[in-house]
């Protein structure tokens, strides 16, 4: 199955230069760009810092 997955790639990425589709992103700008993974880092962030702080409390 691997190989034939492999060659298949192999195959595809010797066909030549691959062209993008012609389609608008549905979503884009500085909104989606730049505040909405800030969001997501800070929430990631927030959420180890709470699960860190439940489980330094604890000695066995």
């Amino acid at each position: 199955m691997t190989s034939a997955a492999f060659a298949l790639f192999a195959a595809s990425s010797q066909a030549g230069e691959v062209t993008p589709l012609p389609a608008e992103t549905p979503i884009g700008g500085p909104l989606w760009s730049y505040l909405v993974p800030a969001l997501l880092l800070a929430v990631a962030a927030f959420g180890t810092f709470i699960l860190y702080r439940h489980f330094a409390e604890r000695e066995e």
